[in-house]
């Protein structure tokens, strides 16, 4: 069993902990890891900007570090997660990576290893992950029951009692589905950078069909820019709003999400 592979220095600590807003670490308890979690959820963007500029990325600590704390980039589910892990090990929860396999709209599920995840132990063991764009915020526990959340209705998780476990989602007016599989054997990061390559550089991946970045917001809402438009999910409904130009995109990355080295190719918008 492979638990806690990585871990922030206390200095990277601090600086991830000021990236998402929060002054003081936060407790070793299940209250303390939904913080961490929540406060990442809504300072740190979905995006997949590297594979569309043809930036060289890894999965190396050093390198995360520096691509969402440091530059304040975002980044996909194996990035988004593994830097999570490396916060929860600064403050010496222990974890395990886990592999997942997303749910797609015509209900069927991506290979292993599509999705990476994570599980913390404290008094119980729980499934904690704000890698997949829309999520739980608060862990999981893995007995089964339905955990209500801020935003998305509840979450719980069900197995079969062989390692073979499913993310269940229960929406406010009662419909459930599966979000994504998840095996229970831990794994070594190692095994999850071919999936995370092909998403990052085959133009068979899903998100080589176009860049997105996502924000959830404090109001209920969300921030997204995709296929050439600004769109703005709020409680009165969604907004719509064409960017027009490699200039203004940057604008709305730099000022809305906040990231700091970001050059988007005047050509994507001829």
């Amino acid at each position: 069993m492979t638990k806690s592979i990585y871990a922030f220095s206390k200095n990277q600590l601090a600086e991830y902990l000021k990236r998402i807003g929060i002054a003081e670490n936060p407790n070793y308890s299940v209250a303390g890891l939904e913080q961490l979690g929540c406060a990442h959820f809504f300072s740190i963007p979905f995006e997949n900007f590297s594979s569309h500029l043809k930036e060289k990325d890894d999965l190396q600590i050093e390198s995360l570090f520096d691509k969402l704390v440091v530059r304040q980039r975002g980044g996909i589910c194996y990035e988004q997660n593994l830097v999570l892990a490396a916060a929860l090990g600064g403050l010496e929860f222990e974890y395990e990576l886990l592999s997942g396999q997303m749910a797609s709209r015509d209900g069927h599920f991506g290979p292993p290893f599509d999705h990476l995840t994570l599980r913390v132990f404290l008094d119980k063991e729980y499934l904690v992950d704000i890698g997949n764009g829309k999520t739980f915020t608060t862990p999981l526990n893995f007995e089964g029951t339905w955990v209500h959340q801020k935003r998305g209705g509840a979450y719980r998780i069900v197995t079969d009692g062989k390692q073979s476990y499913r993310v269940e989602q229960r929406s406010e007016n009662n419909q459930v589905q599966t979000v994504y599989l998840f095996n229970g054997k831990s794994q070594e990061i190692e095994a999850f950078e071919p999936m995370w390559r092909f998403h990052s550089e085959s133009p068979e991946s899903h998100f080589a069909r176009g860049w997105i970045a996502t924000l959830p917001q404090a109001n209920g809402g969300r921030l997204t820019v995709a296929k050439g438009m600004e769109m703005e999910t709020t409680t009165k409904g969604m907004e719509r709003r064409a960017i027009g130009s490699a200039q203004k995109l940057e604008e709305i990355l730099r000022g809305k999400f906040k990231m700091k080295d970001i050059s988007i190719p005047r050509r994507w918008f001829k």
